[in-house]
């Protein structure tokens, strides 16, 4: 199985949603992890890879986008889940359209 199959698999199992064979494009901005646009039935899914050894970074990430979105000071994307697939450490996040939110701000 490819990774992006696993991978898919995986976003489907933790959310029951059906997503995507393969992300639809790489997504500007990350630093340290690569970021792809998951497509998904019901909204698209922000995905978060590294190195299977980085899963430990990845899982501190959620828990301060948990710990923000607790505060309930700003809006942050939700927490999908935390995990590995395809030989990657994976962060899903809910997919948050900026850039449509931005134009109706206009």
């Amino acid at each position: 199985m490819s990774a992006d199959a696993s991978i898919s698999q995986w976003l489907t199992g933790l959310t029951s949603r059906r997503f995507a064979a393969q992300p639809s494009g790489a997504v500007q901005g990350g630093s340290v992890s690569r970021c792809v646009r998951w497509p998904g039935e019901g909204g698209d899914a922000c995905v978060k890879l590294a190195p299977a050894a980085r899963l430990d970074v990845l899982q501190a990430e959620a828990e301060g986008l948990q710990a923000l979105a607790d505060a309930d000071a700003l809006r942050v994307p939700a927490v999908l889940g935390v995990g590995e697939a395809g030989g990657q450490a994976l962060l899903a996040l809910e997919w948050m359209d900026l850039a449509a939110a931005a134009e109706g701000d206009a």
